[in-house]
């Protein structure tokens, strides 16, 4: 996915691209809610039965859901960036603005699942 700060469109075109945007993200947000319940109630059930099946299926899937975050993030390339000039300078800043997302999400989504295992 590629996003392009400095992009030359009409308010037309922009509706268009922020309405695209929104119908795939919302479909999106959706799955990895059904994937963030999915997750709680095996953390829950691990440790309220405290089975060790149960706790390795919960690592794991904590483990593939940080690493589904870094590759779904690291695909966006930012472009357009207004202080940016060099390619490479883009390259390294559009990664780090992808990690950070990643860890972000990530992060949001663990503490969502903290919450509804403890409430």
């Amino acid at each position: 996915m590629k996003i392009d700060f400095q992009s030359k469109k009409t308010e037309y075109e922009w509706q268009k691209s922020f309405d695209k945007y929104w119908l795939q993200f919302t479909h999106q947000w959706f799955e990895w809610l059904g994937w963030i319940l999915i997750v709680g109630a095996i953390t829950y059930l691990s440790d309220k039965s405290n089975n060790l099946i149960l706790k390795a299926t919960s690592a794991i899937s904590y483990l593939i859901l940080f690493f589904y975050f870094q590759s779904y993030f690291y695909s966006i390339e930012f472009h357009g960036l207004l202080w940016i000039k060099k390619e490479n300078s883009r390259r390294v800043i559009s990664i780090f603005i992808s990690g950070f997302l990643a860890i972000l999400i990530y992060l949001f989504f663990k503490n969502l699942i903290f919450e509804f295992k403890n409430n």
